[in-house]
């Protein structure tokens, strides 16, 4: 048995590398999913308990992340990097608006 990997373009299978298939060969044709469905990353909403227990659980962990510190010259350093961005969005408001309403392809 011979198997090929390809892709429909235009509504036609075409073989992208060269095969000794005969003419009139019959094939069958199986669809792979486009993606790979991968298992949830953490827990899920079965895994994670509504008592109140559980709901102190979740609220003890949030508080003991710690809250970030930034020194003055990082706070600097992000507002300077903000007003950049905005400025940057602004500047190139009317080209990426072009861009989202320009023709589907």
């Amino acid at each position: 048995m011979t198997t090929i990997t390809t892709v429909v373009r235009g509504d036609r299978i075409k073989v992208d590398e060269p095969s000794d298939l005969p003419d009139g060969s019959q094939v069958e044709v199986t669809l792979r999913p486009a993606i790979s469905i991968q298992a949830p990353i953490g827990m899920t909403e079965d895994d994670q308990g509504t008592t109140p227990e559980a709901i102190e659980g979740w609220i003890a962990t949030l508080e003991a992340i710690p809250a970030p510190v930034m020194t003055d010259e990082e706070w600097s350093a992000w507002n300077a990097r903000q007003k950049e961005d905005r400025e940057w969005e602004f500047a190139n408001e009317a080209a990426r608006e072009a861009k989202l309403r320009g023709p589907l392809p």
